[in-house]
């Protein structure tokens, strides 16, 4: 054998366990379960959660806000009909992101899924940045004019349905 073995198979990844507690939590298959149970966040929201923060997840969901209804009873969804919610915002802020165009884009990755997604919610995406990171009037116009000009960018040209016509 040449080299060094791998051992990225020994390694555990980012969220994969919480450590700097006495009792580690480790990642779970039912850890979606746990988040439904624990914070009463949609199905779609969990299964997003659990695959892009592991059991980091548990310390997003902690941060989520009241819906206001009684099902998803937390988790105030940032665009309709995708499971992106508001404190995962929050939790960007505290892992240093710093603009409306990183969050929609690089964070959560929905102006990737659905740009039209995106730019509705950027005004509320400013919002809570600007709450979180002490953003005055005049940046967080900043930050959503750059968030817009930058988004506007996804929008290629529509395929033409009938290329025939």
């Amino acid at each position: 054998m040449y080299g060094i073995q791998c051992t990225t198979l020994d390694r555990t990844l980012w969220g994969g366990e919480e450590l700097g507690t006495d009792n580690p939590t480790k990642y779970s298959p039912n850890l979606a379960i746990q988040l439904v149970q624990n914070y009463g966040v949609s199905e779609s929201t969990v299964f997003h959660l659990a695959n892009t923060y592991g059991v980091k997840a548990l310390d997003v969901c902690a941060m989520s806000e009241p819906s206001g209804k009684s099902f998803p009873s937390h988790g105030v969804p940032l665009a309709e009909g995708h499971p992106h919610i508001e404190c995962e915002v929050k939790y960007g802020c505290m892992e240093y992101t710093r603009t409306v165009y990183d969050m929609l884009s690089l964070r959560t990755r929905l102006a990737y899924i659905n740009i039209a997604a995106a730019v509705s919610a950027a005004p509320r995406v400013t919002e809570l940045m600007a709450a979180e990171l002490g953003w005055d009037e005049a940046e967080s116009a900043r930050q959503l004019a750059d968030a817009y000009e930058r988004l506007a960018e996804f929008a290629g040209p529509v395929p033409d349905d009938n290329p025939d016509a």
